[in-house]
């Protein structure tokens, strides 16, 4: 089993994108290159993609934890935020739109009714997040966010689950 923590860098990517559009205003050259350049076609695509990760990172919390482990010969991942403010979940459900497109998304977002009456069916290489009012948990199968939904809903006093603490490996590691 395999557990980290990592900051929510939101704010610091999009200071970065602050300080280059101001440099993209101020330098003739930058703006050339970014206008001209070879990363002309995709420089906006960047930008909308540090937008749109930014204003995700207002949804969630501080840090996000991720635990993975091996059962078997199958991998189990789960990934879990603390939610600081609602409608993340059509956010989530808008964004996946707008970066597939036509195709069909890598990515299931469900909340805690849509889990309890979901099917099995879901491939290997798709994602599935949870959105609950308090954390938005991801996954690799039902099963597993089925189990830690559960341990969400027994909890009495909140899990602790995004401060580095021996708490916070040992609820992990329950599920």
């Amino acid at each position: 089993m395999s557990y980290a923590a990592f900051p929510n860098y939101g704010d610091v990517a999009h200071q970065a994108l602050s300080v280059f559009r101001q440099e993209l205003q101020e330098s003739s050259v930058l703006r050339d290159w970014w206008q001209h350049g070879e990363l002309a076609a995709a420089g906006p695509k960047v930008e909308d993609s540090l937008e749109k990760f930014y204003q995700l990172s207002q949804y969630l919390g501080q840090e996000i934890v991720v635990s993975g482990a091996f059962e078997g010969r199958e991998p189990n991942l789960l990934i879990v935020v603390q939610v600081r403010k609602p409608g993340l979940k059509k956010f989530l459900q808008q964004m996946f739109n707008e970066l597939v497109g036509q195709s069909k998304p890598g990515v299931r977002v469900l909340d805690p009714q849509e889990l309890a009456s979901a099917k099995d069916s879901t491939p290997a290489e798709e994602l599935v997040l949870l959105v609950r009012p308090d954390f938005v948990v991801a996954g690799l199968n039902l099963a597993t966010l089925r189990r830690f939904n559960a341990r969400l809903d027994q909890s009495s006093r909140g899990l602790p689950l995004l401060h580095l603490d021996s708490g916070s490996y040992r609820a992990m590691k329950a599920v």
